[in-house]
């Protein structure tokens, strides 16, 4: 039999893995790894996460398929589940191309080695692969418009639709096992810790998108800086847990919306995600390093008291609080107010940005480690391509030109919901008073130079 490793790909549809290991006619276990020492407490991203995984559970429980859950340090519980099972010939997976995923396979592909079985790996995550488009010289792309010129000409993969007769004829039924038992009660306890989410109906998923297509894709490009509107596909995080893949969402606007720059515009996002994932590949030490050598020596400020007031939305600019109050309570973050708050830790307050990245990481439902990474890199001005150090948001306005009414604002901060549409952006001192909303934390003026003072060293 073939032994398929499901992981951030839960979907029978347009799964590489799955589909290549189907083409063998062998029977298929199918195997999810819960890997303890990746787990959080008090995590948005993992519960999030584990949801989508009983959501794709329950869909192959449907058909009488259940996963096969185990639970461990990765090595160990691959190295018990081979053991138990040696009729084994294959680990079928997804494989990740950086971080942790990737030395993660690498491990798992040595455990398959010592068993004497195969190892294939597919790439699936991505359109276009880390390695797959690099310069005419070889080396990787440093900025992205150049990157994208040369990504828009390649032809892309084609969404593959999976035969769910033939898998139900090759997929193995639950198999009675002490290991197995052991790892559905830890999935269990997960899934109960992640109750603040409701099971994902992934219909529900392609229906919101084909609206997006049909009715919202047109104004995209004006309307996706605004929070307070219904401007983007809010896809991410679905395509993060791959409960839908990027094929999928590629060529469903490749056939159905007409030719436009607001199409053209979507399909440049999707390659962002590209992007970072090669960026991310070649600097493996970018979760933790500077890609800028010559910004490795910034004076940073390490202020719990400022970085706690920032997470907790007690700044004393209502854009950011606003953002970062809706972030705590759902997990969710709009891209311009990721690049509001992040500018905020990273210039006004000089905190640096990998305590932003790691808190990110633990609370964004839609965390992908490359793009976050990127993202933190582009606004602290430390990564390739980056906002050059002197372009420094101005939380007032961006608050007046991105929510210009205050509906996002008055949404998540009732208190100021009284204000007229100037005020709300920057309360009078009297106003903080009577409304119970802090001061400023930091004058944007004095932050803005002593961040230039910093980054010229």
């Amino acid at each position: 039999m073939i032994i398929v490793w499901f992981k951030n790909d839960l979907r029978l549809n347009d799964n590489t893995a799955l589909i290549e290991a189907m083409k063998t006619n062998q029977p298929l276990m199918c195997v999810f790894q819960i890997n303890h020492p990746q787990l959080l407490e008090d995590s948005k991203s993992q519960d999030y996460f584990f949801q989508s995984v009983q959501s794709f559970n329950n869909n192959l429980t449907q058909i009488n398929q259940p996963l096969h859950f185990i639970a461990g340090d990765t090595e160990e519980s691959f190295d018990q589940l081979l053991a138990e099972f040696p009729d084994a010939t294959a680990i079928y997976t997804n494989i990740s191309e950086r971080g942790y995923g990737l030395k993660r396979d690498h491990l798992i592909q040595k455990v398959a080695q010592n068993h004497q079985i195969a190892f294939h790996g597919f790439m699936d995550h991505h359109l276009i692969g880390a390695h797959e488009l690099l310069k005419k010289d070889e080396t990787p792309f440093k900025v992205f418009t150049p990157y994208y010129n040369q990504w828009k000409k390649l032809t892309k993969p084609p969404f593959q639709k999976t035969d769910l007769a033939k898998f139900q004829e090759l997929a193995i039924q639950k198999q009675e096992s002490e290991l197995f038992k052991q790892g559905k009660q830890k999935f269990q306890q997960l899934i109960e810790q992640a109750h603040q989410f409701d099971n994902i109906d992934l219909k529900k998923v392609r229906q919101s998108y084909d609206d997006f297509i049909d009715n919202r894709l047109d104004d995209y490009p004006k309307d996706r800086d605004f929070p307070a509107l219904n401007g983007t596909s809010d896809l991410s995080k679905d395509l993060t847990t791959g409960l839908i893949s990027i094929r999928e969402v590629y060529w469903r606007l490749v056939q159905h919306a007409p030719e436009s720059d607001a199409k053209q515009a979507f399909i440049r996002q999707l390659c962002w995600r590209d992007f970072y994932n090669m960026v991310y590949a070649f600097n493996p030490e970018a979760n933790d390093l500077e890609i800028k050598s010559e910004y490795r020596n910034i004076k940073w400020r390490y202020s719990e008291e400022d970085f706690n007031k920032w997470k907790n939305g007690e700044t004393g600019y209502p854009l950011v609080d606003a953002a970062m109050r809706h972030f705590k309570a759902t997990g969710e973050l709009h891209n311009r107010l990721r690049m509001v708050v992040a500018s905020f830790l990273t210039k006004d307050l000089l905190i640096d940005w990998r305590w932003g990245e790691k808190y990110f990481s633990e609370q964004l439902i839609d965390y992908d480690s490359a793009s976050n990474i990127g993202g933190w890199q582009w606004a602290s001005s430390t990564g390739t391509d980056a906002a050059p150090y002197f372009r420094i948001f101005n939380p007032t306005t961006q608050s007046e030109r991105f929510d210009p009414q205050g509906k996002f604002i008055r949404q998540y901060l009732p208190e100021l919901g009284s204000l007229s549409n100037k005020d709300i952006h920057k309360p009078t001192e009297n106003q903080r008073k009577d409304l119970n909303y802090p001061q400023e934390i930091v004058d944007h003026k004095f932050a803005r130079q002593r961040a230039l003072d910093a980054f010229k060293g």
